[in-house]
């Protein structure tokens, strides 16, 4: 049910607006990846709830909501892999209008999240170039771990 309401109210918003933050710097995108980290950690986390979470945000990425955007703080996407939400991650690649592919290794190889790295690396240019360095020199610089590094070599 809550589903379908939040399509009816989303048919009258247009695309643009759906990124627009509350008083806290947070847009509707950011509140429900929150509100599914709290709920599948801390909350019912029921088969029902769980999947009611990750409707409402497949709805909010199909209405062009930006996983990548942050205000004053983390982007989903960034908050997403922090806490390693990997169902997570497949559900902004399969339904996100925004390629968040590139992004989001870059911050996997970061915070050494060798599980992100690895379903990623497929949809990614590993030639593409970030702040003058690709993914492997990137990797190489901030010491990430040796199994990643191994991992970026290995797809060239």
């Amino acid at each position: 049910q809550s589903v379908d309401d939040l399509r009816m109210v989303l048919k009258h918003v247009d695309e643009p607006d759906i990124d627009i933050s509350d008083d806290e710097d947070e847009s509707a995108l950011h509140m429900a990846v929150n509100h599914y980290h709290d709920v599948a950690n801390y909350g019912d986390n029921s088969d029902e709830t769980i999947s009611l979470c990750k409707n409402i945000i497949i709805e909010l990425l199909k209405h062009n909501a930006n996983p990548l955007l942050s205000f004053d703080i983390k982007s989903p996407v960034k908050f997403m892999i922090e806490y390693g939400m990997f169902d997570l991650l497949e559900i902004f690649v399969q339904h996100s209008k925004h390629d968040i592919s590139f992004n989001a290794i870059y911050y996997s190889i970061l915070i050494g999240n060798y599980d992100f790295v690895e379903y990623l690396i497929d949809r990614v240019d590993m030639n593409q170039v970030k702040n003058r360095r690709t993914l492997l020199e990137y990797a190489m610089d901030i010491g990430a771990g040796e199994d990643i590094i191994e991992l970026l070599r290995t797809s060239l």
